[in-house]
């Protein structure tokens, strides 16, 4: 519990001094404090002037936030998990050359899973 707390303190400064939202930082804060995965259960953001950052439940870019349960449920699959916005767009490359895109429509929240196994 203390390695939560000096995390969430750690990462409750560096968010304020990096200019993002105090309201997303506290979130942020809270849920590390909590040992949830934040940016898969509200999407990150991107933001063109301080960057990629995972927003609070008001500025979220999904419109439904996932639970703790599926948040952990989907972390210990033992795939790569992103949390998709409305229009997000999602490509697959083989050997650097994109073999297929999707995007998100409107209105949906979309679950990207992905695994990877390396060969010897």
């Amino acid at each position: 519990m203390l390695v939560r707390l000096t995390r969430a303190a750690r990462d409750l400064v560096a968010g304020l001094r990096y200019g993002y939202p105090p309201c997303c930082v506290l979130n942020y804060a809270f849920d590390s404090i909590l040992g949830l995965p934040a940016g898969l259960n509200r999407g990150e953001k991107v933001d063109s002037e301080t960057g990629t950052y995972v927003p609070c439940q008001f500025h979220k870019r999904v419109q439904h936030s996932l639970s703790s349960t599926e948040s952990m449920q989907l972390l210990n699959s033992g795939f790569s998990v992103e949390h998709l916005a409305p229009e997000d767009t999602v490509e697959t490359r083989v050997n650097g050359r994109v073999v297929s895109r999707v995007r998100v429509p409107k209105g949906l929240d979309a679950l990207f899973l992905s695994q990877v196994r390396f060969r010897d």
